[in-house]
C-alpha cells in the first residue's frame, strides 16, 4: 500500500532510490514496476541469521545444519531479491554488528566471515557486472533466476521444493561453466553437461 502513498504525494521527486524488503514475487513485481515508472534505482534488503558452521556443543562437528541451512536462505533471498525487482544493490543488515559465535552479524568473533557470508561474497562475485532479467520460466519445481552480463551470462538454478532432480545437455558451442552455492566449480564431462538441482543453488 505504501506504494500507492509514495506516487500521490509524488514522493519520487525527494528520492534517490527506493529501499525495502522483497520476500515474494508480487512484492517483487510492484517495486519493479515504480523502478521502472519513475527511474529510480531499486536496493533490497534483509536480515537475520548468521550462525556458525562450527557446533559450539562439540567442536569435532565440520558444521552444523543451522549453518548449512542458513547459507541456503541467506543465498535464496539474495537471488531472489535481485531477480525479482531488477534490484541494483542487495544488502545485509548484518554486517553492521561486530562478530560473535551466535545470530545477527555475518562474522566470527576473530573477524572473519561465516558460511552465510562466504556464500554471499562467492555470489557477489559471479555477479559482478551483470544485471538481473528476473525469474527464468522453467518446468516446476525448478526455479532460476538469470543474469545478464557483456559475453557471458548466468542462471541460479535450485529445486524449489527441496528434492534433487538430474539434468543432463549436449554442450553445442560455447563454454558453459558450474558452481556450487560456496562458488567452487563443478567440472562437466566433455560434451555433456550434468547437474543435480537440489535445494542448493547451483550457478551456470
Amino acid at each position: 500500500k505504501y506504494i500507492e502513498e509514495l506516487d500521490a504525494i509524488n514522493a519520487q521527486r525527494y528520492c534517490d532510490a527506493l529501499y525495502d524488503y522483497v520476500r515474494n514475487a508480487e512484492v517483487g513485481k510492484r517495486l519493479s514496476e515504480w523502478q521502472a515508472k519513475h527511474k529510480k534505482p531499486m536496493w533490497t534488503v534483509e536480515y537475520g541469521g548468521f550462525t556458525t558452521f562450527h557446533a559450539l556443543a562439540d567442536p569435532e562437528k565440520p558444521f552444523s545444519l543451522l549453518a548449512r541451512d542458513n547459507t541456503d536462505s541467506a543465498l535464496i533471498s539474495a537471488v531472489r531479491s535481485l531477480s525479482w525487482t531488477k534490484a541494483e544493490r542487495y544488502f545485509r543488515y548484518d554486517a553492521r554488528f561486530t562478530g560473535h559465535h551466535g545470530y545477527m552479524t555475518m562474522f566470527h568473533p576473530d573477524g572473519t566471515l561465516k558460511p552465510a557470508g562466504v556464500a554471499l561474497a562467492a555470489l557477489n562475485a559471479k555477479l559482478a557486472g551483470k544485471r538481473p532479467e528476473g525469474e527464468a520460466k522453467l518446468s516446476k519445481p525448478l526455479q532460476g533466476f538469470l543474469f545478464a552480463g557483456k559475453g557471458q551470462d548466468l542462471l541460479a538454478l535450485r529445486h524449489a521444493e527441496g528434492g534433487a532432480v538430474q539434468l543432463t545437455t549436449r554442450l553445442n558451442g560455447g563454454t558453459v561453466q558450474v558452481f556450487d552455492f560456496m562458488g567452487r566449480e563443478l567440472k562437466p564431462a566433455p560434451g555433456k553437461l550434468h547437474v543435480v538441482a537440489d535445494k542448493h543453488l547451483k550457478y551456470l
